[in-house]
Parts: C-alpha cells; sequence; structure tokens
C-alpha cells in the first residue's frame, strides 16, 4: 500500500520496494530499514510522507523501531507527518527531545478566524467574510467541518449569519448523506451510545442486547462513518454527529428507552474506572441520584488531587434534597480552598 501511494502521489513514480524475500521475515525491522533507506534514495526533495490513524499502532512494540528507522534513514529534505487522535506515546520522547521530531496538538491545528474565511473563500463561498465568525465559533475551528459548512452555504448564501439555520444545514447533510445510508440495525446501535462520551464496542451489545453490535461498530469505524477509534480500544462519535444522534433520538426514542440507555451508559463507565465521565453524564442527563453516589466515591480523592472547583461545581448541581451532611462537608472543603487559592 505504502509502494502504491508513493507512486500515485508522485513522491516516487518510478519506485519499487525491494523484494520482500523469505529471510526477511525472521528479521523484519531490517527490511524496513532497507525499504525506507531505498524510499529515501528515490524520493524527490521535499517529499511529505502522511502516516495517517497512527493511534491504531502507536503502543505496538514496532512503533519505537519504525520512528528510529526513519529519522536514522531519511534525509533531511524529507518530511514525515504522522497523524493520530491520541497525544504522541513515549516512543516519541527521544526524538522530541533532541529536535527530531515536534508534536503538534489539536489546539494548534484548529483554523483561526482568518484562516476559517481564506478556506470558506478556497471552497468558492462567494462572500466568506460574512458570517465567517459565526462558522469558525459553530466548528471550532475543525477544517472539515468548516468545509461542510461552506459547501451548505453555498447552496443556501441566505442562511449566513444565523447559526440555528446553519445547525440545520449541518444535520441535514448528516441526515441525508450519513444516517439515511445506515441500515435500521446500525442506526439503533449508534442511538444507544451516542450520549456516551465514550465507549467499548462490547458496550453496544449490553446496551442494545445485539449480539452483533460489537462487529457493527467495529465494521462502521474502519469505513470512517464520524466514528473513531483511539488508544485503549476507545471509541468516540464526532461531536457534530453526536449532537445530530441525539437530537434525533430525543424526538423519535421513547424518553424510557433513552433514559435506560443512560442509566446502562453510566453503569458501564462506572465499572471501566471513568468515574468523572460518569458524573458529568448523569449531571447532564438529570440523574441526581446517580450523580450524588459517584461523587460520593469521588469527593476524597478530588480533594488531594487539588480538583476543589471541578468537586465544588458538581455538588453545587445536586439538588439539596440530595446532599448529604458529607457532601455538605466536601463543598464547604472544596469552595474554601478555592476562595483562599
Amino acid at each position: 500500500y505504502l509502494e502504491q501511494a508513493v507512486a500515485n502521489g508522485g513522491a516516487a513514480t518510478d519506485w519499487r520496494m525491494p523484494p520482500l524475500d523469505r529471510e526477511h521475515l525472521l528479521a523484519p525491522q531490517g527490511y524496513l530499514r532497507l525499504f525506507v533507506r531505498s524510499l529515501a534514495g528515490a524520493a524527490a526533495a521535499g517529499t511529505t510522507l502522511v502516516l495517517d490513524d497512527a493511534h491504531k499502532c502507536q503502543e505496538a512494540p514496532f512503533f519505537r523501531h519504525f520512528l528510529d528507522i526513519l529519522a536514522e534513514e531519511l534525509p533531511p529534505g524529507i518530511r514525515v507527518l504522522i497523524l493520530g487522535r491520541a497525544a504522541p506515546p513515549e516512543a516519541c520522547a527521544r526524538l522530541i527531545a533532541h529536535g527530531r521530531m515536534k508534536a503538534v496538538d489539536a489546539a494548534v491545528l484548529a483554523f483561526s478566524c482568518a484562516e476559517t474565511e481564506r478556506l470558506l473563500a478556497a471552497s468558492g463561498l462567494a462572500d466568506p467574510v460574512k458570517g465567517c465568525r459565526q462558522v469558525h465559533d459553530f466548528t471550532h475551528g475543525w477544517a472539515a467541518g468548516v468545509v461542510l459548512v461552506g459547501a451548505w452555504l453555498k447552496r443556501r448564501p441566505d442562511a449566513v449569519g444565523r447559526l440555528d439555520d446553519m445547525t440545520q444545514l449541518v444535520a441535514g447533510y448528516i441526515a441525508n448523506e450519513v444516517f439515511a445510508a445506515f441500515s435500521e440495525a446500525e442506526r439503533d446501535i449508534l442511538l444507544a451510545v451516542c450520549a456516551l462520551p465514550y465507549f467499548r464496542l462490547e458496550w453496544a451489545s449490553a446496551l442494545t442486547g445485539r449480539a452483533d453490535a460489537e462487529d457493527v461498530l467495529a465494521r462502521l469505524a474502519a469505513q470512517g462513518a464520524l466514528l473513531y477509534q483511539y488508544p485503549g480500544r476507545q471509541y468516540t462519535l464526532h461531536r457534530l454527529f453526536q449532537r445530530y444522534l441525539g437530537e434525533w433520538a430525543r424526538e423519535r426514542i421513547p424518553a424510557a428507552r433513552r433514559d435506560a440507555w443512560v442509566e446502562r451508559g453510566i453503569a458501564l463507565i462506572e465499572a471501566d474506572g471513568g468515574i468523572d465521565a460518569a458524573v458529568e453524564l448523569a449531571l447532564e442527563h438529570d440523574l441526581p441520584e446517580r450523580a450524588a453516589a459517584l461523587i460520593a466515591q469521588r469527593a476524597v480523592r478530588m480533594l488531594e488531587e487539588a480538583r476543589h472547583q471541578t468537586l465544588a461545581r458538581w455538588i453545587g448541581r445536586l439538588p439539596w434534597a440530595l446532599r448529604s451532611p458529607w457532601h455538605h462537608y466536601w463543598h464547604g472543603m472544596a469552595t474554601y480552598v478555592t476562595d483562599t487559592a
């Protein structure tokens, strides 16, 4: 695949990878070095190699060796961009410390308002200046989201500047181009997990009762259906897609069924060790009893970790009747430390 990508991308149109012989199977790292060395000699100066979805393999033992070989064998004129949805692993630490690699986080990659305007212009929007601030605020500088909104605004220029209409435009795209393409079973599984901040594949079966739910989600993630996999076998939905699914569920799924999904989801996240996420989910979906019990599990540790503001915010959102004497004590401690600090 890499050989075809290099040739089709014009980096080295006549290059062919070294033959993979039987003896290479006993020492694949040696062949990898031979492969990269051969590519380095054929690639044009100024070539950039882009390796996407690194989060799927960056914790594997070979990844460190792979990075070392790239750094040692590629000449200064060739750059490598490694893209992933997780922070750089420990395998990158030495290269970063020696200045051979630079980590760029999502906040830096997010487009500024000026960059959003230029991207809207490049997308063919007649008046990119008008409404570019709202497009930027709506997408948080997410490049794909800017292009998506820009494509809709080209068809509906009268909607520029109206955030509510913009939300509907994106929802319309997701409904017509993404959600409509799913089968009924796929929709049911996605709706069951849409309220969760993250999920694991096996949770889909627990939430829906479908034995094939895990396989369905794995297939959708592999297809890039606005469903992303992170290290540790965690999955999330893209936030715009998640927002659309949540609205769809509120309009069409009975409240009792939605509440059952959320309740079960909180229990799964708690069992997974994500108590903080479980508290946020319980508060978001108006389940203060569950939130109160979860806060009681975390309060002492949060005070020890100096997370006073978060603890005070959580307890402050609980109804007064659900606050035990301990909740009042923890809230007082958190508020006192925050105020004195």
